[in-house]
């Protein structure tokens, strides 16, 4: 037996295996014993059937099946060892066969890991820019605002204010009074601000007054904008269910911090506005660097050629639609979701998310190749952000990984520029 290995493109490889008849029927033999293991018969214990007979049991589609099996492991156990610095993965794929001169010639293909080539040397002089983590006093102030809103507390109060937050029900109408849609939305004073007519409208209304809207979306918040399309909507009627008064907490003495903060050393306001500031400044260190080393890997990618295999496609592409089934209450709910839209719909979904996932797959391997080229090594990738941490250190701070000018931020949330593929 012999093959041929022919490289392509596409970051895979072509096989071809010719077997001549005298040994394909060694090979048969070879399949016939390994069935012999399991069959058992009348008056033979199982595994000691003789093979004649044996050969009479075993129909002729499974003896081809297990003959074309036995040829393809031993190509892959061959070309493995002969090609010990060609780092094949996966399965075969693409399997085909047919008689060659009373011998028998089977070709499949073969993924290998991502390849990458460098067309220029652009690559090499990407670098970072340092990082500003500039807080300021309105930045503080903005976020303790939205903390406060946290832990807000609610009351009901019998008129609107531009202060209170209002449930309003509504019931839409087209321009002939036939019902579109039906709802319920809160109002506060982002809509105020914003929509000077629904101001007018609602201060100093009580719960339970009524009333009614000319429908113009243009001045309208999002949560009034029908629903239904292809019909003009007229006219809102509406009715207010609740009035609520926000109450903010203070956070200007001790016993009240403690009781907010008590797992934190968080005492006096002062304290508490240090410790935001420490927030802000992870938070904008991390989305900064998140943006910078997208934006290099962006770079990088116009002066590299990758090459990524349909193995890892497929597998990414299995990810995703599992975590599509999750969302969509299991397998059972994406299945009811992918018959109801037409199958063109459906083909453009998968091809439209293989994309997504060769793409994604891209950046994680250029991403891992600037890694390489600045031998930045043991990286654990299950932790947020620490490769693009050491990139950042290594390109900023060179040699010096641990410049005291720059602070090591604090635990953040999970961000990162490209997927580790599986």
């Amino acid at each position: 037996m012999k093959y041929t290995l022919t490289k392509s493109k596409s970051a895979h490889y072509q096989i071809v295996s010719t077997t001549p008849a005298q040994e394909l029927e060694a090979m048969k033999t070879n399949v016939i014993n390994h069935y012999a293991k399991d069959i058992s018969l009348p008056g033979f214990r199982k595994g000691h059937v003789p093979l004649h007979i044996v050969k009479e049991q075993v129909q002729p589609q499974y003896l081809h099946i297990g003959l074309i099996e036995e040829v393809v492991n031993w190509v892959l156990k061959k070309l493995i060892n002969e090609n010990p610095d060609v780092k094949f993965i996966g399965q075969p794929y693409d399997l085909n066969e047919k008689e060659a001169d009373g011998g028998l010639e089977v070709s499949f293909s073969l993924d290998v890991y991502p390849e990458i080539e460098e067309s220029d040397k652009k690559r090499e002089k990407l670098t970072l820019k340092k990082i500003e983590t500039l807080v300021t006093e309105q930045d503080i102030d903005q976020a303790l605002d939205v903390l406060k809103r946290q832990y807000a507390e609610y009351k009901n109060v019998d008129e609107i204010t531009e202060w209170t937050i209002t449930k309003v029900r509504f019931a839409t109408f087209d321009v002939d009074g036939g019902l579109l849609d039906k709802g319920s939305a809160f109002i506060g004073k982002e809509d105020f601000a914003e929509f000077t007519g629904i101001k007018k409208q609602f201060l100093g209304q009580k719960m339970s007054d009524k009333g009614e809207l000319s429908y113009d979306e243009k001045k309208l918040p999002a949560q009034f904008h029908s629903k239904v399309k292809d019909k003009k909507a007229g006219k809102i009627s509406y009715e207010i269910v609740s009035i609520q008064e926000q109450i903010l907490p203070k956070f200007d003495d001790t016993e009240t911090l403690m009781k907010f903060f008590w797992n934190a050393d968080i005492k006096t306001e002062k304290d508490l506005r240090e410790k935001i500031t420490e927030v802000l400044k992870t938070q904008k260190y991390e989305d900064e660097l998140a943006k910078n080393v997208e934006d290099l890997v962006k770079d990088a990618k116009n002066s590299l050629s990758v090459s990524i295999p349909r193995t890892l496609i497929d597998e990414e592409f299995k990810s995703r639609m599992q975590n599509m089934a999750q969302r969509m209450w299991g397998e059972q709910g994406m299945k009811a979701y992918l018959e109801k839209i037409w199958e063109e719909e459906t083909k453009k979904m998968v091809e439209d998310m293989k994309a997504s996932a060769q793409e994604s797959l891209q950046k994680f391997f250029v991403f891992k190749h600037i890694l390489e080229s600045h031998k930045i090594d043991h990286i654990h990738w299950d932790k947020p952000l620490d490769a693009e941490k050491k990139l950042y250190e290594k390109l900023v701070w060179g040699a010096d990984t641990t410049a005291e000018t720059e602070k090591k931020p604090a635990k953040a949330p999970k961000k990162t520029v490209a997927k580790k593929a599986e």
